[in-house]
Formats: structure tokens, sequence, C-alpha cells
């Protein structure tokens, strides 16, 4: 594993601010990422990534936004308690989200046992990802995060169910 290091201004007692990054698979890795970091930095749009969790700042994302959403404020918050929180891990970082994350929810959303049926319809898994696309919105609105990752994301495809056509009995028996 491979890992960055440089150094930030100093802090406001003086001493230098380093920032490190870790988990690269290749050197080559590292050394775009840094380039891209450096490069930032030099062009002043460097954001330090939040040590918020992504369940944290959610939550308090809608106690912001309900206020703006009145009519789809109960509907939001159905999402994010019963699709967006289960899926994700408490400990997520809104810094350390990535599109690997948002991938992950939607194939969970996919292939979760619910009764007798496996996974919920690709509506309800759109609502859910429109609920963290807005949020994340805001985030980088907000200088929080520098991108929104959940735009990338790839929802499952739609399967059209066929449409079944009665018979002259079932149309009698109706």
């Amino acid at each position: 594993s491979w890992y960055y290091v440089f150094y930030l201004d100093k802090d406001a007692s003086g001493n230098r601010r380093q920032k490190k990054k870790r988990g690269f698979k290749t050197k080559k890795e590292a050394q775009q990422a840094l380039a891209e970091a450096i490069n930032s930095i030099n062009k002043g749009t460097y954001i330090e990534p939040s040590t918020e969790t992504f369940i944290k700042f959610i939550n308090d994302w809608y106690e912001i936004k309900k206020k703006n959403i009145p009519r789809s404020a109960k509907t939001t918050r159905i999402n994010i308690d019963s699709y967006i929180i289960p899926m994700f891990d408490n400990k997520l970082t809104l810094g350390n989200l990535k599109l690997i994350h948002i991938d992950n929810f939607i194939n969970k959303m996919h292939t979760h046992p619910r009764g007798d049926k496996e996974g919920y319809a690709p509506a309800t898994i759109k609502r859910a990802l429109d609920v963290i696309k807005a949020a994340l919105e805001y985030a980088v609105n907000s200088g929080l995060i520098s991108k929104n990752v959940a735009k990338k994301a790839t929802l499952p495809k739609s399967t059209d169910k066929e449409m079944k056509v009665w018979d002259e009995h079932e149309i009698e028996t109706f």
C-alpha cells in the first residue's frame, strides 16, 4: 500500500501542518493523487476532507432542508431512516465517501432480502439515491467536500414486467 505526504501552511501556533493520505494500490496512483492535491492547493480549491460521519451529516442536512421541502420532508426522512442509514457504515466520514460506497449502497438496495422478494424496486433505489445526491450537492456548496461522488453512480436497469392479458374466462369472472 502506498501513501503520500505533503506540508500545508503553518497553524496558529507556528507548527507545520502535514497532510497524509494512505491506501493507494500503486506508487503511480499515489503520485497522481499527490499532484492533484498540490495542484488544488495552488489553485486555492483545496478542501480539507471533512471528518464528520456521513450519517451525522445527512441527518444534519435533513434538519436544515426540511423547512424548505415541507411536502416531501416526510418521504425524505423515510428514505434516510429506512434505506440510507441502515446501508452505510456509521464510521464512514463524509471526506472518505467514494463512488464505490454509493455503488455498494445501490447494490445492497438491489439485493436486500424483503420477505419473499429480493431487493427494492428501481424507483425506490432512485428516490433514495436522489436524497444522497441532494445532500452531497449541499456538502459541495458548503465547502465540506470537493465533488458530489453520487452523480456518477449507476442505477440498475428497470426490468419491465410483461403485461398479462386476460383470457375470455378471466374477463367473464371479473
